[in-house]
């Protein structure tokens, strides 16, 4: 499977991630037609090649701390913008010690949705997925220390209490979307180590492979009800989970040919795919305090036009912001 590299970076995954994070904003937009496409995919891709770059050289402790500095301190930092800017404004209105109290609550038990048992939780937003990629890729690399089968009724386990828990009650921390990801964390790890058999695969069997994800995709899409991580929600069970890995493959397919065919959506695709962290901080700052889901109910599909202008408004908003940010860096460490 040959593929462009660029500093070390794999072009057509970072071109997925790319996609990923748009997708990201898009799903935001709460409208059951675009939720449809994006939610078969959007977040278990991140899953699947943070599994396949699974850094399995470092001992665990130094593993840990490095998830840590990577995941845990953007967490915190964008939960702090998101208390500041929002206790500005509600110094206008006049509630400013329930806004407080709110967000930090929110912010402490880092849940992506509202949940009551065992207590009502103010969700935090999109950014769960920080902590969950933190417990997931612990879970994972724990698991690499034992033999085989061990390691395959590890991940088991822990993908069974993740997903057999969530109506009971609620952990912080989002531990069990976490523990409910490990699996496409482990299945990104498995194409990993089988990259080589996977390489020798005929022509033949790759095209029909590559047609039957497609149309499994497909019917993922027209039949979708529902595939939500956030609550580790697998929609239909194996049966769902089988169509969302066809739709990452599927993914994976069109960014390898805007890779080798489109070099436009290439450059772009890419530029994007590198700074998906940032993009998705600076996502979930814009969208928990601007209300996306309140504002865009009020236009449909059925008003294109005034919809496109939505969503090209909302991406640029969170590009430019996310590019000042990274120049902002970049001096920084230039200066240093």
């Amino acid at each position: 499977m040959s593929s462009s590299k660029e500093n070390g970076r794999i072009s057509y995954i970072d071109i997925a991630k790319g996609i990923a994070i748009i997708c990201v904003i898009l799903g935001h937009f709460c409208i059951f037609e675009i939720d449809r496409v994006v939610y078969t995919f959007h977040i278990p891709i991140f899953f699947l090649i943070s599994g396949y770059f699974i850094n399995n050289k470092l001992k665990i402790t130094d593993f840990i701390k490095e998830k840590a500095k990577h995941l845990l301190i953007p967490y915190y930092i964008t939960c702090l913008v998101i208390i500041l800017i929002a206790l500005c404004f509600a110094f206008f209105n006049g509630n400013i010690i329930d806004t407080f109290i709110y967000w930090f609550k929110a912010t402490l038990y880092a849940a992506g949705s509202s949940h009551s048992k065992p207590l009502n939780i103010n969700p935090i937003g999109a950014i769960w997925f920080l902590w969950a990629l933190f417990w997931s890729s612990i879970f994972l690399r724990i698991s690499l220390e034992m033999k085989k089968y061990m390691r395959m009724i590890f991940i088991g386990t822990i993908f069974a209490f993740g997903y057999f828990t969530r109506n009971a009650f609620w952990l912080p921390l989002s531990i069990q979307p976490g523990a409910c990801s490990v699996l496409f964390m482990y299945i990104g790890y498995l194409i990993k180590i089988n990259k080589n058999r996977i390489d020798k695969i005929s022509p033949t069997i790759r095209i029909v492979g590559s047609l039957t994800a497609l149309i499994i995709t497909f019917m993922f899409i027209k039949n979708f009800k529902s595939f939500h991580l956030v609550e580790c929600d697998l929609g239909r069970g194996i049966i769902d989970v089988i169509g969302c890995l066809c739709a990452c493959w599927v993914v994976i397919l069109i960014s390898q040919f805007i890779d080798k065919h489109t070099n436009y959506l290439k450059n772009f695709f890419t530029n994007v795919g590198h700074h998906t962290l940032i993009i998705l901080c600076v996502h979930i700052v814009e969208i928990n305090l601007l209300t996306c889901c309140v504002t865009s109910s009020l236009i449909s599909l059925k008003n294109l036009p005034l919809f496109i202008l939505m969503v090209i408004e909302k991406i640029s908003l969170n590009l430019l912001i996310t590019r000042f940010i990274v120049t902002i860096i970049k001096k920084k460490n230039f200066k240093n």
